[in-house]
């Protein structure tokens, strides 16, 4: 896997060696059906390959979701296959301003489309990751409020959560107060409890244990 993964990276980097980042945001929309079927699907499989640990299928179906956007034109989905090359550009080649261009991306395409969902999605790495490694925090703290208002208001209550994750962990990086971090968290869990959003649950009650 690796080895396909390392031909489809380089045939991403050389095609954006041609172009403008934003211009990605002027390419026509996917039009063949079998094709928007494929990226939906191989976006569909990006939560549990990351949360179960298995990031070279994660990087690959990343990879693969980005190609076929670059080569087909741009689904509702692409924005979300943006999000994950900027978080591979950071964690794996260490450009984080790259990456961070790429979080935009998403969550200037999400709004294209018009599509909360995928906004809710581009909105949890763009704020949990992309923007904290190279932008000033607060901007992260105001992404990923947006993230989780657009999760309630399309019903994408799982990355509505994890955007709460994100959430907290994001105060508690810029030093809010620990009683306010409390206050917030008191407030988030029953919403985390009642989705059965169990990374979420953990992650913030982590948190909270940590505040006291």
């Amino acid at each position: 896997m690796q080895s396909s993964i390392d031909e489809q990276l380089q045939k991403i980097i050389d095609g954006f060696k041609q172009q403008e980042i934003v211009s990605i945001l002027h390419k026509p929309v996917m039009s063949q059906e079998d094709k928007k079927i494929a990226i939906k699907l191989l976006i569909n499989l990006d939560p549990p390959t990351y949360i179960t640990g298995n990031l070279n299928l994660y990087i690959f179906i990343s990879l693969k979701a980005v190609l076929l956007s670059l080569e087909y034109g741009n689904a509702a989905e692409s924005a979300k296959a943006y999000a994950n090359y900027g978080l591979i550009l950071g964690t794996v080649l260490g450009d984080y301003q790259t990456g961070y261009e790429f979080g935009k991306l998403a969550y200037n395409l999400s709004e294209i489309f018009q599509n909360q969902g995928q906004l809710c999605k581009a909105s949890l790495l763009l704020s949990g990751w992309l923007t904290s490694w190279s932008q000033p925090i607060d901007d992260a703290e105001k992404v990923a409020l947006s993230g989780y208002q657009a999760g309630l208001e399309s019903g994408e209550i799982q990355f509505a959560g994890y955007n709460l994750f994100a959430l907290g962990c994001i105060l508690h990086f810029k030093g809010t107060k620990l009683q306010q971090i409390q206050e917030g968290i008191s407030n988030w869990l029953p919403f985390v409890e009642k989705t059965k959003n169990q990374l979420a649950l953990e992650i913030l009650s982590a948190l909270q244990f940590q505040c006291l």
